[in-house]
């Protein structure tokens, strides 16, 4: 069975609320020291699948204080994954101090399932509200990586008549769309044209920053701009809808084995794409080649996860909008 392992630490409120008690905190601090706390006191198992399992380690230290008891954790991480044959997980934000050994930091943003969940977030804006997704004009912007824009525009080809692509390097772009199109019938248009491309379009994929693009351009002001880029975009002056990330509402079963500690400290985007991900038999994802986390989509990646978010029954709850929190409903066209 495939599993694997999140840490949590004590809140910083609690040592606070310890010195209240001057007496009782000494006490606690000299047991801790000298009596050797037992591992299975700090581990809770999580079945998550029917062949996957989630071991979470509440430790009984704050981030804090992790320095002072730095050489029994080691011991404990070291003989804990090793006999499991686990990689455990620290929140991203922890200073590198805060390492202990068989722990990597947990590198995922959310941005992947953001990416991957593409087709569901054009459903839950225009579908739901009776609008064709393949009578929309989109425009994607490309990024720094090809391969990625190859991915979306092969993405939505079963779904849409026609695409704009904006590139710098055009006739390169233009040949793989020619590819594409051979493959699929999708006709793309290819153009270094930004400002005077943006005037009509419905939709805007960003993959880059807009670094060519005036901050008062002229933009159909109903366009959608779903940012896979750079969060430049955010100060362009028009007032179009901006989305630059997700939300995600777990179903009830998942939900229900998930404790709010373990969202509070890894972020419960962040969390969900990381169980999403081993659910999806994509746990390399997670740390990547070399222990790096990569957030760029490509075709297992993006049926991996599509397939995990609807067998757990989740769903789309908001999006990270330029200033604030939007709902799918609150999105005017």
């Amino acid at each position: 069975m495939r599993s694997f392992a999140l840490v949590t630490f004590k809140p910083e409120g609690d040592g606070q609320l310890c010195r209240k008690n001057i007496i009782r905190h000494s006490f606690s601090c000299l047991k801790s020291l000298f009596i050797k706390p037992s591992w299975e006191d700090w581990v809770r198992k999580i079945e998550l699948m029917e062949d996957l399992l989630l071991y979470t380690v509440g430790l009984p230290y704050r981030v804090d204080e992790i320095s002072r008891y730095k050489s029994r954790l080691n011991k404990f991480f070291s003989q804990f994954t090793g006999e499991n044959h686990i990689k455990c997980f620290l929140p991203r934000s922890i200073p590198d101090g805060v390492l202990m050994k068989g722990c990597i930091k947990l590198e995922t943003t959310g941005r992947l399932l953001f990416k991957s969940l593409l087709i569901y977030i054009l459903k839950e804006i225009y579908e739901k509200k009776g609008i064709l997704i393949s009578e929309l004009d989109i425009c994607i912007i490309e990024g720094e990586n090809r391969a990625e824009l190859r991915e979306i525009v092969d993405l939505l080809s079963p779904m849409v008549k026609y695409i704009t692509v904006i590139a710098e390097d055009r006739d390169t772009v233009d040949a793989d769309m020619a590819r594409i199109y051979e493959d699929t019938g999708l006709s793309v248009r290819v153009t270094n044209e930004l400002r005077k491309s943006l005037r009509d379009v419905d939709l805007i994929i960003n993959l880059g920053n807009l670094a060519g693009i005036s901050p008062r351009a002229r933009i159909n002001p109903k366009a959608v701009i779903l940012n896979y880029g750079k969060d430049e975009i955010n100060e362009l002056s028009c007032e179009n809808v901006i989305l630059n990330g997700i939300k995600i509402r777990m179903g009830k079963d998942m939900s229900q084995k998930i404790d709010h500690v373990l969202m509070e400290t890894y972020g419960e985007t962040e969390l969900i794409e990381t169980i999403l991900l081993f659910i999806a038999g994509l746990e390399e994802k997670v740390t990547g080649q070399y222990d790096l986390y990569k957030d760029c989509m490509d075709k297992s990646t993006v049926k991996g996860l599509s397939d995990a978010f609807v067998k757990c029954g989740c769903s789309i709850k908001e999006f990270f909008g330029r200033r604030s929190m939007i709902e799918p409903k609150d999105i005017v066209l």
